[in-house]
């Protein structure tokens, strides 16, 4: 069994397979995309984090009892 391994791994066709395997594909730089994304997906991703951020901070705040929402009822 072994023996059918370090044949395989002799023969020239199992080298070229190899290469064949691992051929990095060029990646050609388009100009105004970051991702794959334009401008305005990337405004939307921009103001959804934004949002995020605050709510989240408020919340932080909130739960430290550093602001308490002025609730009279």
């Amino acid at each position: 069994m072994l023996d059918d391994f370090r044949e395989d791994a002799e023969t020239a066709a199992f080298l070229d397979e190899l290469e064949d395997e691992f051929v990095v594909e060029e990646q050609t730089i388009s100009s105004g995309r970051f991702l794959g994304m334009t401008p305005f997906q990337r405004l939307v991703i921009a103001v959804m984090l934004l949002f995020w951020v605050s709510i989240m901070g408020i919340f932080l705040l909130m739960i430290s009892g550093r602001i308490v929402l002025p609730l009279g009822f």
